[in-house]
């Protein structure tokens, strides 16, 4: 089997103590032996930033002197790797061993992301239900561009893509601090097809502390509604093009 192409596991870490080993652990066990961890803390107070320092050389850490949201440290890292290809992991998510082994297999010469479900899994590491139905997503990806101006219907945990698109279409669009996945899918799909897989799934922690919950607070409603609206607006204009 080639190692010939690079992945590059990237997550960012903010007061992520309590299954901080968990993932990083689940990077480091990948069968696919030609990756590499990369992250960012952003301004941790609790354990984490011991817990990164444990693992030595093992992973590449920045460590940020001033908080500066999810969107600024998904592109300093995403824009910055030398790598085939990136996955993206949230601080509290897993992956089964062969992930990045099973992702690759799925490229083709034209494909810039792919995607997979989720299992669910609690604070105590419990598992639930996978969260989507493979026969909906291989539909949704087969219209990927008409399906982005419904919704934002693609899995980000432990989705791959190709470094060079990620980097051709500058990552995340920096107006907005904490969300822009669905407008980087929207830019990446001019550029080549997503697909689809049902060769592994990503592990998906719902816990008290999410940053989803985080998103509801009412301050950043309104921002996160522009953001959607724009996106769907975005999509619409290319899918009739």
């Amino acid at each position: 089997k080639s190692m010939s192409k690079k992945v590059s596991i990237i997550t960012l870490t903010y007061n992520s103590e309590k299954y901080l080993r968990e993932v990083i652990d689940s990077c480091l066990n990948q069968t696919y032996a030609n990756t590499e961890v990369n992250i960012i803390d952003d301004c941790s107070a609790d354990g984490t930033i011991e817990i990164l320092k444990s693992y030595g050389d093992k992973i590449s850490v920045i460590y940020n002197e001033i908080n500066q949201g999810i969107t600024v440290n998904i592109n300093k890292l995403g824009l910055s790797v030398k790598s085939d290809f990136i996955v993206f992991l949230g601080h509290d998510d897993k992956l089964p061993p062969d992930h990045v082994e099973q992702m690759l297999s799925e490229f083709d010469n034209d494909t810039v992301i792919v995607h997979c479900g989720s299992i669910i899994i609690d604070g105590k590491g419990k598992e639930f239900e996978a969260k989507k139905a493979d026969e909906i997503e291989f539909k949704k990806a087969n219209n990927s561009m008409f399906e982005l101006s419904i919704d934002n219907f693609i899995n980000a945990i432990g989705s791959m893509h190709r470094t060079e698109t990620f980097q051709k279409v500058n990552g995340w669009d920096d107006e907005y601090k904490h969300y822009g996945e669905w407008t980087l899918y929207i830019k990446l799909l001019e550029l080549g097809k997503l697909k689809y897989t049902n060769k592994t799934k990503s592990y998906y922690r719902v816990h008290a502390t999410n940053i989803s919950k985080t998103l509801s607070q009412s301050n950043m409603k309104n921002s996160l509604a522009e953001f959607k609206s724009q996106a769907r607006y975005k999509a619409h204009i290319l899918n009739n093009n």
